[in-house]
């Protein structure tokens, strides 16, 4: 079964899911505020394909719901240090469930291999290197590490959503979100992982190939190269 957009008409409303930015919590608001009893998604995700970009959901919206475009709705996303996104989706993958990629459409990678975060790395940039530009064709599921600016800017890496948050000040970023909608809920926490410093998984190799697969990231969303 494919999992509904967090595409909302009711609050014209559209919350872009960018993975490891706290969106299942994020989520679980936005279908509060909207209502998700009453509340009508604008389509179905393809591919069991939970993160969609941007694009895609402009695609989607424009073949489902012709009479509407994305300058109809508040668009908003999160984004996180391309150090501690990293090692975060490497945390997360490496989970003893994925193991294999059973879980992932048995998308195997270094992290479900049970491989150290060095071949994350590498793997990391491998795949990237495979991928032209952001694309209505991108999916998570399948492309897996891909940059986080693919989810919310178009092919000249323009941003196409009206806020971008950040991570390290989550509740801070959230406010422009909240006030907008007058939502009074503060953020749930959901899938939290256990404490750690994201820091004591580089070295200057590991560190020198983030700054390399996710330097537009690091450009875009104005995060420091210092690790």
């Amino acid at each position: 079964m494919s999992r509904p957009s967090t595409v909302y008409f009711s609050t014209k409303m559209i919350f872009v899911k960018v993975p490891k930015t706290a969106t299942n919590s994020l989520k679980q608001l936005c279908d509060a505020v909207a209502g998700l009893k009453t509340s009508r998604h604008v389509y179905k995700a393809e591919s069991r394909n939970y993160h969609e970009t941007i694009l895609h959901i402009k695609d989607n919206l424009s073949s489902n719901h012709p009479d509407y475009t994305l300058d109809d709705f508040f668009k908003f996303g999160f984004v996180r240090n391309p150090f501690s996104w990293a090692v975060s989706y490497y945390r997360y993958l490496s989970k003893p469930v994925y193991i294999g990629g059973s879980r992932l459409n048995k998308n195997e990678n270094a992290a479900t291999k049970g491989l150290p975060f060095k071949d994350f790395c590498l793997d990391a940039r491998e795949r990237n290197a495979k991928l032209k530009h952001p694309s209505k064709h991108l999916y998570q599921s399948k492309d897996t590490f891909m940059p986080q600016h693919y989810y919310l800017c178009d092919e000249d890496k323009n941003i196409c959503v009206d806020f971008v948050g950040k991570y390290e000040s989550l509740e801070e970023s959230w406010m422009t979100v909240s006030e907008r909608y007058n939502i009074k809920s503060r953020i749930p926490k959901l899938n939290a992982s256990d404490k750690y410093n994201y820091k004591d998984y580089y070295n200057d190799e590991t560190a020198d190939l983030i700054r390399e697969i996710y330097c537009d990231d690091f450009k875009l969303f104005n995060y420091s190269l210092d690790l």
